[in-house]
Protein backbone atom coordinates (compact mmCIF):
# COMPACT_ATOMS: atom_id res chain seq x y z
CA UNK A 1 0.00 0.00 0.00
CA UNK A 2 0.93 3.32 -0.96
CA UNK A 3 2.85 5.21 2.51
CA UNK A 4 0.77 8.08 1.78
CA UNK A 5 -2.70 6.47 1.90
CA UNK A 6 -1.56 4.31 4.62
CA UNK A 7 -0.87 7.46 6.77
CA UNK A 8 -4.33 9.24 5.76
CA UNK A 9 -5.63 6.05 6.81
CA UNK A 10 -4.19 5.97 10.00
CA UNK A 11 -4.61 9.65 10.67
CA UNK A 12 -8.49 9.21 10.09
CA UNK A 13 -8.88 5.68 11.93
CA UNK A 14 -7.16 7.75 15.43
CA UNK A 15 -9.71 10.71 15.05
CA UNK A 16 -12.49 8.39 14.41
CA UNK A 17 -11.73 6.24 17.11
CA UNK A 18 -10.06 8.80 19.45
CA UNK A 19 -12.08 8.25 22.95
CA UNK A 20 -14.68 10.99 24.31
CA UNK A 21 -12.88 13.56 26.27
CA UNK A 22 -13.60 12.48 30.37
CA UNK A 23 -16.09 14.82 31.75
CA UNK A 24 -15.54 16.25 34.81
CA UNK A 25 -17.89 15.57 37.56
CA UNK A 26 -20.79 17.62 38.05
CA UNK A 27 -20.59 20.24 41.38
CA UNK A 28 -23.40 19.40 43.68
CA UNK A 29 -25.74 22.08 43.70
CA UNK A 30 -27.06 23.94 46.54
CA UNK A 31 -30.22 25.61 45.45
CA UNK A 32 -33.26 23.45 45.40
CA UNK A 33 -34.31 21.59 42.63
CA UNK A 34 -37.94 23.15 42.71
CA UNK A 35 -38.49 26.61 42.70
CA UNK A 36 -41.51 26.50 44.80
CA UNK A 37 -43.24 23.96 47.03
CA UNK A 38 -46.30 23.95 44.30
CA UNK A 39 -43.55 23.06 41.82
CA UNK A 40 -42.38 20.09 43.92
CA UNK A 41 -46.32 18.76 44.55
CA UNK A 42 -46.66 18.66 41.12
CA UNK A 43 -43.76 16.95 40.52
CA UNK A 44 -44.52 13.73 42.97
CA UNK A 45 -45.80 10.86 41.61
CA UNK A 46 -49.54 9.52 42.62
CA UNK A 47 -50.33 6.20 43.27
CA UNK A 48 -54.34 5.23 43.49
CA UNK A 49 -55.80 1.76 43.07
CA UNK A 50 -58.69 1.91 40.26
CA UNK A 51 -60.52 -0.63 42.54
CA UNK A 52 -60.63 1.11 45.82
CA UNK A 53 -59.68 4.93 44.99
CA UNK A 54 -57.14 4.07 47.77
CA UNK A 55 -54.41 7.12 47.29
CA UNK A 56 -50.61 7.60 47.81
CA UNK A 57 -48.53 10.85 46.55
CA UNK A 58 -44.40 10.34 47.04
CA UNK A 59 -43.33 12.72 49.58
CA UNK A 60 -39.57 12.61 49.04
CA UNK A 61 -39.25 10.81 52.49
CA UNK A 62 -37.91 7.24 52.12
CA UNK A 63 -41.12 5.58 52.05
CA UNK A 64 -42.39 1.95 50.76
CA UNK A 65 -45.73 2.68 50.63
CA UNK A 66 -45.53 3.36 47.09
CA UNK A 67 -44.64 -0.25 46.32
CA UNK A 68 -47.77 -1.83 47.87
CA UNK A 69 -49.37 -0.81 44.41
CA UNK A 70 -48.96 -2.79 41.62
CA UNK A 71 -49.16 -1.20 37.79
CA UNK A 72 -50.69 -3.80 35.00
CA UNK A 73 -51.60 -3.57 31.55
CA UNK A 74 -54.33 -5.74 29.94
CA UNK A 75 -53.53 -6.17 25.81
CA UNK A 76 -57.00 -7.07 23.83
CA UNK A 77 -57.02 -9.11 20.45
CA UNK A 78 -58.03 -7.93 16.74
CA UNK A 79 -61.56 -10.01 17.80
CA UNK A 80 -62.36 -8.32 20.70
CA UNK A 81 -64.80 -5.21 20.49
CA UNK A 82 -61.74 -3.23 22.08
CA UNK A 83 -59.75 -4.30 18.87
CA UNK A 84 -56.11 -4.37 19.72
CA UNK A 85 -56.42 -1.78 22.96
CA UNK A 86 -53.64 -1.28 25.76
CA UNK A 87 -55.88 -1.16 29.48
CA UNK A 88 -53.88 -0.25 32.31
CA UNK A 89 -54.66 0.13 35.78
CA UNK A 90 -52.89 -0.09 39.31
CA UNK A 91 -54.17 -1.91 42.08
CA UNK A 92 -52.94 -1.61 45.81
CA UNK A 93 -51.98 -5.17 46.92
CA UNK A 94 -55.50 -5.52 49.37
CA UNK A 95 -57.45 -5.12 45.94
CA UNK A 96 -55.04 -7.57 44.34
CA UNK A 97 -55.55 -9.86 46.73
CA UNK A 98 -59.41 -10.08 46.93
CA UNK A 99 -59.44 -10.54 43.53
CA UNK A 100 -56.59 -13.16 43.41
CA UNK A 101 -59.04 -14.51 46.50
CA UNK A 102 -62.16 -14.87 43.42
CA UNK A 103 -59.71 -17.20 41.22
CA UNK A 104 -60.43 -20.46 41.11
CA UNK A 105 -57.24 -21.36 41.05
CA UNK A 106 -55.21 -19.29 43.15
CA UNK A 107 -51.41 -18.23 42.06
CA UNK A 108 -48.51 -19.89 43.25
CA UNK A 109 -45.57 -18.37 44.51
CA UNK A 110 -42.54 -20.05 46.12
CA UNK A 111 -44.52 -23.30 46.12
CA UNK A 112 -46.91 -21.29 48.30
CA UNK A 113 -50.99 -20.35 47.69
CA UNK A 114 -50.22 -16.92 47.47
CA UNK A 115 -53.37 -16.01 49.11
CA UNK A 116 -53.09 -18.25 52.36
CA UNK A 117 -49.65 -16.91 52.77
CA UNK A 118 -50.92 -12.90 52.57
CA UNK A 119 -53.45 -14.00 55.18
CA UNK A 120 -50.70 -14.88 57.39
CA UNK A 121 -48.51 -12.00 57.22
CA UNK A 122 -51.03 -9.31 56.92
CA UNK A 123 -52.19 -8.31 59.88
CA UNK A 124 -49.88 -5.39 60.96
CA UNK A 125 -47.92 -5.30 57.60
CA UNK A 126 -50.48 -2.98 55.72
CA UNK A 127 -51.35 0.00 58.28
CA UNK A 128 -49.89 2.62 55.93
CA UNK A 129 -52.27 1.54 53.21
CA UNK A 130 -55.13 1.16 55.19
CA UNK A 131 -54.82 4.60 56.47
CA UNK A 132 -55.02 5.90 53.17
CA UNK A 133 -57.64 7.99 51.78
CA UNK A 134 -60.01 6.92 49.28
CA UNK A 135 -60.83 8.74 46.50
Amino acid sequence: MDKKISEHLKTATELFFEPAPIKEPEEEREEPIFQNEDEAERKRKVYQCNCCGRTFTEKGDIDFTSNLFHDFAAYTGYSSPLDDEKIEFMLCERCLMDIFRGFKHQPIVHGQNVVEWYDQVKEGYYEELDELERR
